[in-house]
C-alpha cells in the first residue's frame, strides 16, 4: 500500500505557478528532461506536473496514446491533442462527427490501445462512441442509458477502457459512470452489456458504515475513472482524492489526496516521465490545464491494459556448470517504457541434455528465476523463456521471448585409474602407464595435471625418471613413461593434483600400479672378462677395486663370478657374485652387462648389474660401473687399471 501524501497548504495555493515544475514535491528536481517537461524526483500522491492545454476551455475529458494527449472543450466538437511539454508541441485539432456529419460535443474519454482509438461519451447523453484519433470520425456504438444510480447531471466523467488480457479483444470492457454517482458499471463492448457493477459506499449501499471503500466515495460518489493494471482509480469530484481500489475484489488500496483539485476524467501514462508513472487529471473548474499525479510503480497500462511485456532477456545469456549441478537463470521482463512488469507469467523451457521447464511469476522488479538440475554427463542445453501473457500456456505473437545457453562440463576428479595396473617388462626397457582421471559420474576430466612418481621398488631399480607431471587430454587421460635399470618390482602412483598445490591433498583421487623388471635375455657366446687388477675412483671418491668374468654358454646358460671391493673410506664393502642370471654383449662387442646376485660383505643376497666397456688399447679405453639394489652406484668410470676384454666365444 502506498504511503497517502499531503501536501503544505502553500502548494494548493499556488495554482497554475506550479507549472511543469513539481512543486508540490518537497524533493529538488533533478534537472533530467523526458518530453520536455523537468523530471523532477516526485514521490507517490505528488502533482508531477501541470500541463498548460494549447487551447484552453472547460471540460472533463483527456485521453493519453503514448505520445500525445487528447481532450476536448465542452460546447465545441474538435478533439484536439498535443505532445506533451511546455509548451506544447504537435498541437493538433480535427472535428469530431459521425458518418453522416453530425457534429458531437465530448464528455469523458479513454484511449483504446488495442484498437488505437478512442472511447467517448456524448455530452448530455449515455450514448457511447469509439472515436478515430486522426480523422475525428465517431462511431456509435451503444448506449448506457439507466446506468446510473443518483443520475444527475449532462457531464459523464467517468469512462475507462479496460483491455483485460491484451491478446484478447473478446474480453474487453468499459467501466462507466456518470457524475458523481453512488455506482460504477462494468460494460462488455461492443455491446455495452452489462458485466458487473459495485457501490462506491461498499456492499450494503449505505454510507458511514463499516463496509465503505473510503470515507470520500461514500460522502461525494464516483466520478472519474481510470484503469491501471489490476486496479481501478476512483475521482471524487469534490472529495479531492483519487481512491484506488482493486479491479476484482473492490477492495479499498489506497488514497492519493490532491487538495484543491476536483478529479474527474483520469487516465494512465507509463511514458512520459519514465520509468515513473502517472495518473493525468482532468478538472472542469481548471481550463488551462491538465494535472499529473504519479502512482505507485507497474500499475499503469497504456491504453487500458496492465503494463504489458515488451521485452524478455534471460540472464546469464550462456553459462558453463559441472555436471550433476544446478543452474538457475533469470528472466527480466519490461514493458514498452523499460519498466519492470510483475506478475507476469515466464514459461521456460530446457531441451538438450536436459528435457525440462515450468513456470514462475515475475516478481515486483519484473525478474522470475528458473532452475534446474544438470545431466550426469557432459553436453550443452537451450534455454528458451516467454512471457506468457494471456496465462494460455503457448506463446502467442507479441509475447516477448529470450534464450540462453548451458554447457555442462566434466565435474571435480572423482577417480583415478592407472593401466596397466600390473606389467612385466626386461630392464633398459621403456614403460609407459595411462592415468584417467573421471568425475563422480564417470565423465572424464581435461586438463587436470597428474603427478606420478615410482617407487618404493623392491629392490631398488633405480628408476629413470622417478616422477613427472603430465595434463589429462581430452579424453581424462595422461601418459607417464619410464625405465629401470635393476631387476625388481616397482610401485607407480599417481593422483589429480587438483588445487595444483604439487602434494597430494586429502580428497584427491589417486591410484596404483605395479611394474616388474626382469634381466634381460643374454647374448649368445658373449664373454666378459675383467683382468690385470681392474679399479676405478667411485662417485663417493673411494678408490674401488673389481675383477671377475662372465660367459654365456651355448644352450643359454651363464657362468662366472665377479667381486667388487670399495676400499672405504665413504662407503667400504666388499661385494661378491653368487649367481650370474643374465650377460648382454652389444654387436660389436664394446658394451657389456652382468646382471647377478651377490653377498655383501658375506651376507645377504642382493641384485646387481655391473656395465662394462671395452674400447680396446690394452684396458686404458675401458670403463667399469656396479650397481647394487642397496641404492649404491659407483657411476660409470675409465679404468684407472686393469682391462676389460669383450668378444664371443
Amino acid at each position: 500500500m502506498a504511503t497517502p501524501r499531503r501536501w503544505w497548504p502553500k502548494c494548493a495555493l499556488l495554482g497554475a505557478a506550479l507549472v511543469l515544475l513539481g512543486s508540490c514535491d518537497r524533493a529538488p528536481t533533478d534537472g533530467s528532461v523526458s518530453g520536455a517537461l523537468p523530471h523532477p524526483n516526485f514521490a507517490v500522491g505528488d502533482v508531477t506536473s501541470v500541463q498548460p492545454l494549447p487551447i484552453p476551455g472547460q471540460d472533463v475529458s483527456v485521453a493519453f496514446d503514448g505520445k500525445k494527449i487528447y481532450y476536448s472543450i465542452n460546447g465545441d466538437t474538435r478533439l484536439i491533442s498535443f505532445t506533451p511539454g511546455n509548451p506544447p508541441t504537435n498541437v493538433t485539432t480535427v472535428t469530431v462527427a459521425d458518418a453522416l456529419g453530425n457534429r458531437i460535443d465530448l464528455d469523458a474519454m479513454a484511449y483504446d490501445g488495442t484498437r488505437d482509438m478512442i472511447w467517448a461519451v456524448q455530452h448530455a447523453t449515455e450514448n457511447i462512441y469509439l472515436v478515430n484519433k486522426m480523422t475525428g470520425l465517431a462511431t456509435f456504438q451503444f448506449s448506457a442509458t439507466g446506468k446510473c444510480a443518483r443520475c444527475i447531471g449532462t457531464f459523464k466523467d467517468g469512462l475507462a477502457f479496460d483491455a483485460g488480457n491484451v491478446l484478447d479483444a473478446s474480453d474487453d470492457a468499459l467501466w462507466w459512470s456518470y457524475d458523481v454517482d453512488w455506482v460504477v458499471y462494468k460494460l462488455k463492448i461492443p455491446l455495452g452489456t452489462e458485466i458487473e457493477h459495485f457501490d462506491v459506499r461498499g456492499p450494503d449501499g449505505i454510507a458511514g458504515t463499516a463496509d465503505d471503500i473510503h470515507p470520500d466515495l461514500s460522502r461525494f460518489g464516483n466520478s472519474g475513472i481510470a484503469v491501471g493494471g489490476s486496479n481501478l482509480y476512483l475521482g471524487t469530484d469534490g472529495g479531492g482524492s483519487i481512491i484506488r481500489v482493486d479491479k476484482v475484489t473492490k477492495k479499498f488500496v489506497d488514497v492519493l489526496a490532491t487538495p484543491g483539485q476536483r478529479p474527474e476524467d483520469m487516465e494512465c501514462d507509463p511514458v512520459t516521465f519514465a520509468p515513473k508513472e502517472v495518473m493525468w487529471v482532468r478538472q472542469f473548474e481548471d481550463p488551462n490545464n491538465v494535472r499529473a499525479v504519479e502512482i505507485e510503480p507497474n500499475t499503469c497500462g497504456l491504453g487500458g491494459g496492465a503494463p504489458q511485456p515488451a521485452t524478455l532477456t534471460l540472464e546469464p545469456p550462456a553459462a558453463e556448470n559441472p555436471v550433476g549441478t544446478q543452474h538457475c537463470v533469470t528472466a527480466t521482463v519490461k514493458d514498452v517504457s523499460g519498466n519492470p512488469v510483475p506478475n507476469v507469467t515466464v514459461v521456460f523451457t530446457v531441451t538438450g541434455s536436459v528435457n525440462t521447464g515450468g513456470s514462475v511469476p515475475t516478481d515486483a522488479n519484473g525478474q522470475a528465476k528458473f532452475c534446474y538440475m544438470g545431466p550426469t554427463q557432459v553436453g550443452a542445453d537451450v534455454i528458451s523463456a516467454f512471457a506468457d501473457a494471456n496465462n494460455n500456456g503457448r506463446q502467442d505473437p507479441g509475447e516477448p521471448s529470450g534464450k540462453a545457453t548451458k554447457a555442462w562440463v566434466a565435474g571435480a576428479p572423482a577417480t583415478l585409474v592407472l593401466t596397466p595396473p600390473a606389467a612385466t617388462n626386461t630392464v633398459g626397457a621403456k614403460h609407459c602407464v595411462t592415468a584417467t582421471v573421471r568425475d563422480a559420474f564417470g565423465n572424464p576430466v581435461s586438463g587436470v595435471t597428474v603427478v606420478f612418481s615410482v617407487g618404493p621398488s623392491v629392490p631398488t631399480t633405480f628408476p629413470r625418471p622417478p616422477g613427472g607431471t603430465a595434463t589429462t587430454d581430452a579424453n581424462g587421460q595422461a601418459t607417464f613413461c619410464y625405465t629401470a635399470s635393476l631387476p625388481g618390482v616397482d610401485r607407480i602412483h599417481a593422483f589429480a593434483d587438483v588445487n595444483s598445490s604439487g602434494r597430494e591433498d586429502p580428497g584427491e583421487p589417486f591410484g596404483d600400479a605395479e611394474k616388474t623388471w626382469i634381466p634381460p635375455t643374454s647374448t649368445q657366446l658373449c664373454e666378459v672378462t675383467i683382468t690385470d687388477g681392474g679399479w676405478i675412483i667411485a662417485n663417493n671418491m673411494d678408490r674401488a677395486n673389481f675383477g671377475g668374468n662372465a660367459k654365456v654358454l651355448p644352450d643359454g646358460t651363464v657362468q662366472g663370478q665377479q667381486e667388487y671391493q670399495d676400499q672405504g673410506p665413504a662407503q667400504p664393502m666388499n661385494v661378491h657374485s653368487t649367481e650370474i642370471t643374465a650377460t648382454t654383449c652389444s654387436d660389436d662387442l664394446t658394451m657389456a652387462s652382468i646382471f647377478g646376485k651377490a653377498t655383501i660383505d658375506g651376507a645377504g643376497s642382493h641384485v646387481f648389474r655391473i656395465d662394462v666397456t671395452d674400447g680396446g688399447s690394452g684396458g686404458s679405453n675401458d670403463s667399469y660401473g656396479i650397481m647394487l639394489d642397496t641404492g649404491y652406484l659407483s657411476g660409470q668410470h675409465p679404468l684407472s687399471g686393469g682391462n676389460v676384454t669383450i668378444h664371443k666365444q
